[in-house]
């Protein structure tokens, strides 16, 4: 929902430690999984911690469902620690530098970095056999 933990005043962080973005429960329905949604949502999630929260970690947690394993390691996730008895794996991602900003110190866009941004004019593909 977009809250920063700071905004959280009904429950504190515990022995003065600092509270840090921490993804819960993405989901994507049976339909709609292996189109790449969930790698875009987990991407987004990334984006809005380094970008908007200028946080340089994020943190999750997994049970033992193999495909969830599998992208989040394809991502750059790694363990904290061990596998509980429970299941449960908890994991976090270091998060790339803030990249520079396409504009210049007078603040025009350099012509090269606006199509960079711009991408090649193609839609965005919904996987195969779909339509926009």
């Amino acid at each position: 929902d977009g809250r920063r933990p700071e905004d959280d005043t009904d429950s504190p962080a515990r022995n003065g430690e600092s509270r840090q973005p921490y993804l819960s429960n993405l989901c994507v329905t049976t339909p709609f999984r292996r189109r790449g949604l969930g790698r875009a949502l987990l991407e987004l999630a990334e984006d809005i911690v380094s970008f908007i929260w200028k946080e340089e970690r994020i943190y999750l947690h997994i049970d033992k469902y193999e495909p969830s394993r599998n992208l989040y390691e394809s991502a750059g996730y790694v363990e904290v620690s061990p596998t509980g008895s429970d299941g449960v794996t908890h994991m976090f991602k270091e998060l790339s530098p803030l990249e520079e900003e396409l504009y210049d110190d007078d603040d025009e866009v350099d012509e090269e970095d606006e199509e960079d941004a711009m991408g090649d004019g193609q839609p965005l593909a919904l996987g195969p056999g779909k339509e926009q």
